[in-house]
């Protein structure tokens, strides 16, 4: 099982008498987390789902002291998913940033045009012509963090921590995509690749590498629960089947041949490692 991560910053959640305040915000793949809740029923904090479709998230931000709606999609979104906004930063003892681009397809993005000497298929794709372009691990694992900051969902978690640096900001990956499936995407075919290369533990240890150097200590990163996975890249099948929709008032599960959704078991593991982070046991 992969270890607890550790809080950054450190804060001695242990010993509480009230329970933690978690506002939780993400995208589609929030809701996973929020169907897995009661399946993980972590003690000692009380959550708050703050969802906003993928294609509404650039409008969420922190602004004087409230998390508001800035345009009018995820207005919108949020007054048909029921959520009573702005939301006061300070009724919340920490914040947790769900999905959002942050996930194992930023290391994919920069694999598609480039490889580093260390990873098994390097000498071979370069020798390709026209092949990817050989450059330095250090290149490598920069390019894939400039390609999680200009996603939103690491945008919004470094604001959260700059607007309240006495609470902490957690920013969960979206899962990776389904394994055994006929990749019908070019990078779900490059994630295939990589795997049957072997260039897949490398990519895993650049994408924890490049999130770290990201959130630069303000922000915890938080991977996927390697008991969740098959290989390095992929999502172990059992956790995805009835993946549910973001639209709390839709039961139906994520459409035939969705390959990017997990469901409530895999939420339940997400929010285990969320819990062993913010409350440590001792």
């Amino acid at each position: 099982m992969t270890a607890p991560t550790r809080l950054a910053p450190a804060t001695p959640w242990a010993g509480r008498r009230r329970p933690l305040r978690l506002c939780l915000v993400g995208d589609s793949h929030l809701a996973a987390l929020r169907a897995g809740w009661g399946l993980a029923r972590p003690g000692g904090v009380t959550p708050v789902f703050v969802p906003v479709r993928a294609a509404s998230f650039g409008q969420i931000a922190p602004r004087q002291g409230r998390l508001v709606a800035t345009g009018p999609d995820a207005a919108a979104d949020w007054a048909g998913f029921g959520v009573d906004g702005p939301l006061s930063l300070g009724s919340f003892d920490a914040f947790a940033v769900v999905g959002a681009g942050f996930g194992c397809f930023r290391a994919i993005d920069v694999y598609a045009r480039a490889r580093f000497a260390a990873l098994p298929d390097a000498a071979r794709a370069v020798a390709a012509q026209p092949g990817p372009q050989l450059v330095s691990r250090a290149a490598f694992v920069a390019a894939v963090a400039g390609r999680m900051a200009a996603k939103a969902g690491p945008r919004l978690a470094l604001a959260l921590s700059a607007a309240c640096p006495g609470q902490p900001v957690l920013l969960l990956a979206q899962p990776s995509p389904l394994a055994g499936v006929a990749p019908q995407d070019p990078a779900l075919a490059l994630h295939a690749w990589a795997e049957q290369a072997g260039d897949g533990p490398g990519l895993r240890a650049v994408l924890s590498e490049a999130s770290a150097g990201l959130c630069a200590g303000r922000v915890t990163p938080i991977w996927q629960p390697e008991e969740t996975r098959l290989g390095a890249l992929f999502t172990d099948p059992r956790f995805a089947l009835d993946a549910p929709r973001l639209d709390p008032g839709d039961t139906r599960p994520q459409p035939q041949g969705d390959v990017l959704h997990a469901n409530a078991d895999y939420g339940a593991s997400m929010i285990a490692r969320l819990a062993e982070t913010l409350l440590p046991a001792g």
